[in-house]
């Protein structure tokens, strides 16, 4: 009766027993886990591993490989953010930069195009002023023109004046004085150039 008692807890015991892991257990389970590359289940491993046996070494050093593992994967994570933004932010200053030359580019063009336009204004004003100024002299010209006939008949007129005041003859008094004995001696009767003939003395007839 005792045998049979004894048998039967062993028998309930041995599952238990059977189930139950070492350290070693926790540990070898996790490092598989680890070279297959499957940390998370690894960590899983370790951490249940310690939660039966803190202090064992094995485990805790395994901990301490997972927890730099992941710390280097955080930094790698970190590093990878980082260039992704400093590549964001770079394509984003490219397209600033790109956006600042052409607004640049179209003032500069404006500037160009305004600076033409106000060129060309100018010109038109300062033909238009050429143009001004020489119908100006134009009609100077065409109001001084019918002046100067007269002006050269005053000064014949002056000429003359000066010339009788001081005892002399002008060159028109001159032709008329001339042409006046011309008239005179035309008018005159023409004389013989012989000698008169006598009618008193008698003609001789031989």
């Amino acid at each position: 009766m005792y045998k049979k008692v004894v048998l039967s807890i062993s028998l309930l015991i041995a599952p238990f027993c059977l189930g139950a892991q070492t350290a070693e257990d926790y540990f070898h389970g996790g490092a598989q886990f680890y070279i297959w590359d499957q940390k998370q289940k690894a960590k899983t491993e370790i951490v249940t591993g310690l939660q039966h046996y803190p202090d064992d070494p094995q485990l805790n050093g395994m901990a301490g490989l997972l927890k730099k593992d992941e710390e280097k994967q955080q930094q790698q994570q970190q590093q990878q953010d980082q260039q992704k933004n400093d590549q964001q932010q770079q394509q984003q200053a490219q397209k600033n930069q790109s956006e600042q030359k052409k607004d640049s580019s179209q003032q500069e063009q404006q500037a160009q195009q305004k600076k033409q336009e106000e060129q060309q204004q100018q010109q038109a004003a300062n033909q238009s002023q050429e143009q001004k100024e020489k119908q100006q002299q134009e009609q100077q010209q065409a109001k001084q023109s019918p002046e100067q006939p007269k002006d050269k008949g005053d000064e014949k007129e002056q000429e003359a004046a000066a010339a009788q005041a001081a005892g002399q003859m002008t060159p028109q008094q001159a032709q008329q004085l001339l042409d006046t004995q011309k008239g005179d001696e035309q008018m005159l009767p023409i004389q013989p150039t012989g000698k008169p003939a006598d009618l008193s003395r008698p003609i001789k007839d031989w």
